[in-house]
């Protein structure tokens, strides 16, 4: 069994959206309109993980993958909620000191924590496939074993048949 391709793809996209929101949030002399599509670009990169996280953590696939996506769930849920303090100081026209060190922080720990699923994930995929390699092996040593057998008891009926056709002649 193997996870969903977008499960799988997440990594990258959000990271890159993560990247491009961070630069724009930080920027004190952004419009607020570039504030707005930040925010708005924040909160859509959030839902996709939180979309793709829930979809690993339901599908309870491996302990080590539902771990590690229940803890990045939980720094995206601090990273959504200090994106909006963070957008909130920038219209307020507050002083971003603050708000930038602590969003980057959390930026920081979620972009550090967002390999460790993929990591799971591989992880999983490869026990996967190994499990599956394991049971084609033994199914086919059984296929070996049965044709094997049915070959002794073809020759044993057939041994059995001749001999009742040979003594009475």
């Amino acid at each position: 069994m193997q996870l969903d391709q977008p499960a799988l793809g997440l990594h990258a996209r959000l990271q890159a959206l993560a990247k491009r929101d961070a630069v724009i949030l930080s920027r004190t002399f952004a419009s607020p309109a570039e504030i707005g599509e930040a925010a708005a670009g924040a909160m859509e990169a959030a839902g996709l993980m939180r979309t793709g996280l829930q979809s690993v953590i339901d599908n309870g696939l491996d302990p080590d993958v539902t771990a590690a996506a229940q803890a990045v769930s939980d720094k995206i849920d601090a990273y959504v909620a200090d994106t909006a303090s963070f957008v909130e100081a920038i219209n307020a026209k507050e002083p971003l000191g603050p708000p930038l060190e602590s969003f980057m922080v959390l930026f920081r720990e979620l972009e550090a924590e967002l390999p460790s699923v993929a990591d799971a994930v591989q992880t999983a995929n490869q026990s996967f496939q190994q499990d599956a390699r394991d049971a084609a092996a033994q199914a086919q040593l059984f296929g070996i074993i049965v044709a094997g057998l049915g070959i002794v008891a073809l020759v044993a009926v057939s041994t059995l048949i001749s001999r009742s056709i040979v003594r009475p002649l």
